[in-house]
């Protein structure tokens, strides 16, 4: 099927690491208690309602559904949605402090962070219940201004509405500028903030770093490979240097490509075809062949055996380190992957500052929502409190979950000292992580969050066709397979090919208006 005659389609995907995946689906696969709704084998979601959903504007909205009453003396439900499975456990945890917050948490998830799976959540119906309406949700920062800046902010109450202090909540929690900027609603108030910073990282090994320049100190680094830049000269001369030494500066070019917005874009024209990506990822197809053909990287892709023996110091030849996102530094993903370096580890900040669109934008409350005025209190220690009881403190110093209540299987996924959004928490915290050798983090998440990062607007899982097309036409290229020219023309003929396939199922359901 071809793509609609005249209309611009964005086809795009997250370019995420892998251990994204690997930590999703654990996450997925457990359960604390929580009543789950909407899940599939395939991670589907049931069609949304068509029934009317008052906006506060006196007038019907078809984009979601009307709330049905709880009948009087029934447990109150909090439903809850949300790809982030954490989210649960903390609104559980919440409930564990607070024993008069008498709610039960009704979570609907979907296994897949992509535009599809996210339309009931659009609509304010949740999958599996045609009844039900999301009383808190999440997405991710891949699409979140769809929901912040775009005609869906509408259904966010402001965090003024939940009675929340905003102005001197933010200044007292020194949240980020641009942070608050992203959540703010086209009328200038406050509808969203998140718990977890979304930036990323570099993360390097401390023997190597001691080897090659004498120092494996987190700002020295920084400064050599360029830390804040937007440059890649001191990246290329640092890596220069450690090809004399017999080392990569990391294992490939899917490890380079979280430097560059981190999405695939292909855009259609008039003419009914997909004809352009992104110049950003022209060039890095242009950096990565350089790098390659500069024997600075090899052919390795991340998140299997090769990459973890280069980084190891066991392969053919090793690596130097590699990108990653903050909030994936202390779990058992990584831990796998890098056991036999545990504690050689540090991170600094890198040369180019993106944001990677896998992790939440932040809480959002539904203002349909019967529960709202209840939720206030909710909210505020989520994403504000920076008292030694709010969760910020609580997840930095590893004191929020107990093992006795959530459960050893996801106290391994969720424990451990975690970074977070709030400045008076990094200041007054000491986020020192033991397999980076005992390093605090927080001057590097401080660092990381003074400036916007580049964030990327995608609209398709990691696990799809688009990220594996793009990066096996990538590969083609540096390894001279294929011309530049020869592997972006195919890539653009198969994403043209994904994107048909695509419309065809929004049309399925009834929902091809709410192509982007």
């Amino acid at each position: 099927m071809k793509l609609a005659m005249g209309k611009r389609i964005t086809v795009a995907v997250v370019c995420v690491l892998v251990a994204a995946a690997v930590i999703a689906a654990l996450f997925f696969g457990a359960n604390a208690g929580t009543t789950r709704q909407g899940e599939t084998a395939a991670g589907s979601t049931v069609p949304p309602s068509s029934t009317p959903l008052d906006t506060g504007n006196g007038e019907p909205d078809n984009t979601g559904t009307g709330q049905t009453p709880e009948p009087t003396g029934a447990k109150k439900v909090l439903n809850v949605y949300s790809y982030d499975d954490e989210l649960e456990l903390i609104i559980n945890e919440y409930i564990r402090r607070n024993p008069g917050f008498d709610y039960e948490v009704r979570l609907f998830y979907t296994p897949l962070v992509d535009y599809y799976h996210t339309l009931s959540l659009i609509n304010q119906n949740l999958p599996g219940d045609a009844e039900a309406v999301a009383d808190i949700y999440c997405v991710p920062v891949a699409y979140a201004s769809h929901f912040t800046k775009g005609e869906m902010s509408r259904y966010a109450c402001t965090y003024k509405e939940l009675g929340i202090d905003v102005e001197a909540a933010l200044k007292k929690a020194d949240i980020p500028q641009y942070v608050i900027d992203a959540g703010t609603n086209p009328d200038g108030e406050l509808i969203a903030l998140p718990y977890k910073p979304y930036v990323h990282v570099f993360m390097y090994r401390r023997s190597i770093a001691r080897e090659v320049w004498g120092t494996d100190d987190p700002e020295r680094i920084s400064e050599i490979i360029g830390g804040g830049t937007e440059s890649w000269d001191k990246f290329l001369q640092a890596a220069q240097t450690l090809k004399k030494h017999g080392y990569y500066i990391v294992p490939g070019c899917h490890d380079l490509s979280l430097m560059i917005d981190t999405s695939i874009q292909a855009f259609s024209s008039d003419s009914d075809a997909v004809t352009w990506i992104n110049p950003d990822w022209e060039d890095f197809m242009k950096i990565s062949k350089a790098f390659y053909d500069q024997g600075f990287i090899g052919d390795i892709l991340p998140y299997g055996e090769e990459w973890s023996m280069a980084l190891n110091g066991k392969g053919d030849k090793p690596a130097f380190g590699f990108f990653i996102m903050l909030d994936f530094i202390n779990n058992t993903a990584l831990d796998y992957y890098l056991r036999d370096t545990a504690g050689d580890w540090a991170i600094c900040l890198p040369p180019f500052k993106t944001a990677d669109g896998n992790v939440s934008a932040g809480v959002m409350v539904n203002r349909n929502s019967p529960h709202k005025e209840a939720l206030g209190p909710l909210i505020e220690w989520i994403t504000l409190d920076c008292s030694e009881t709010g969760l910020q403190y609580l997840r930095a110093t590893d004191t929020l979950y107990r093992q006795d209540a959530v459960g050893y299987h996801l106290y391994e996924l969720a424990g451990g000292k975690k970074p977070v959004v709030s400045g008076t928490v990094l200041h007054n915290t000491s986020t020192d992580i033991a397999f980076l050798g005992g390093q605090n983090i927080n001057p590097v998440v401080y660092g990381s969050q003074r400036t916007p990062s580049r964030v990327n607007h995608s609209y398709s899982s990691p696990q799809s066709g688009f990220f594996l097309a793009w990066f096996e036409e990538t590969q083609a290229y540096i390894k001279g397979e294929k011309s530049k020219d020869a592997a972006v023309a195919d890539y653009l003929r198969r994403a043209e090919e994904l994107a048909a396939g695509y419309k065809e199922t929004f049309e399925e359901y009834g929902m091809s208006h709410l192509l982007p």
